[in-house]
């Protein structure tokens, strides 16, 4: 028998110990890292969108040649949807402003102005369209069909429905993201909030 390995069982079970203790140190480090920046990243949010709503939620009246600005739709920290009429024919029409900050790069003006040019080719009446796009210094935005209609939870709330109808409005979703799919588009925020439905019961899908 080995006396000495014998002896070295307690020192190596003691070094794996202080293994697994600093293990769970640096993974409680980590964590907390990750809480305070989710922390930091909700109170700048929260400052971006007082900030925007402060000084942008209505935007100067030459902001958009030939349209006339009605009223706000929904405004964030990041951007702005403003429902608007265009002059020329009275259309109603939403303008979607995109806030760009001073940590904005030229790659995602080129990322932007690439996925409105895949939008302006898609087409199919559940995909809001795009009508036109710009770039000012402070901000990009999208002139895009004006939906009057409802939130899918909205909708699904506000009224009974039979599994049957539900089952076909899901189809009839998934028929519109199946065609941005074809396109190469990926929608990747697909939620109750992106997805309306009008007033004929068409599904609509935005954003």
């Amino acid at each position: 028998m080995n006396c000495a390995g014998v002896r070295d069982v307690p020192l190596i079970h003691t070094n794996r110990e202080q293994q697994d203790r600093e293990t769970n140190r640096r993974r409680a480090a980590i964590r907390e890292a990750r809480r305070q920046a989710d922390e930091l990243a909700v109170r700048r949010d929260l400052l971006d969108a007082e900030s925007f709503l402060s000084t942008a939620a209505i935007p100067p009246p030459n902001a958009f040649p030939g349209y006339r600005i009605v009223d706000v739709i929904r405004a964030g920290g990041q951007g702005a949807v403003y429902r608007a009429v265009r002059l020329r024919d009275e259309q109603p029409v939403a303008i979607k402003v995109i806030r760009r900050t001073r940590y904005a790069s030229r790659r995602e003006r080129t990322r932007f102005e690439r996925e409105v040019r895949i939008l302006q080719r898609l087409d199919h009446p559940g995909v809001v369209r795009v009508h036109e796009h710009g770039v000012q210094p402070e901000y990009l935005y999208l002139v895009m069909d004006y939906i009057e209609g409802h939130r899918l939870d909205e909708h699904i709330a506000g009224g009974r429905h039979t599994l049957w109808e539900l089952l076909d409005l899901f189809t009839r979703i998934c028929d519109v993201v199946h065609a941005a799919h074809r396109a190469g588009i990926v929608h990747r925020d697909l939620k109750y909030g992106n997805i309306l439905i009008d007033e004929q019961g068409r599904v609509h899908l935005l954003d």
